[in-house]
């Protein structure tokens, strides 16, 4: 069956939310994520980085969930 995770940041200067569908699909899983955050003004200039390295993170816990879903 497909699966649907969805994320809401409750703490820190920006709070993303997001999440992955994992659809079945001949030979393996694919996976589609989204990953949304208002930064505007100084926030913009000042938490770009940190964002990206999150966003970054995020896109490795993947590998967690395809070893958690094939086992």
């Amino acid at each position: 069956s497909d699966r649907l995770l969805t994320f809401v940041t409750t703490s820190g200067p920006v709070r993303p939310r997001g999440g992955c569908q994992f659809d079945v699909v001949p030979n393996g899983t694919e996976v589609r994520c989204t990953l949304a955050a208002e930064l505007t003004g100084i926030k913009a200039l000042a938490m770009t980085g940190a964002v990206h390295r999150t966003m970054n993170a995020e896109v490795g816990a993947l590998d967690r969930a395809k070893a958690y879903l094939e086992t």
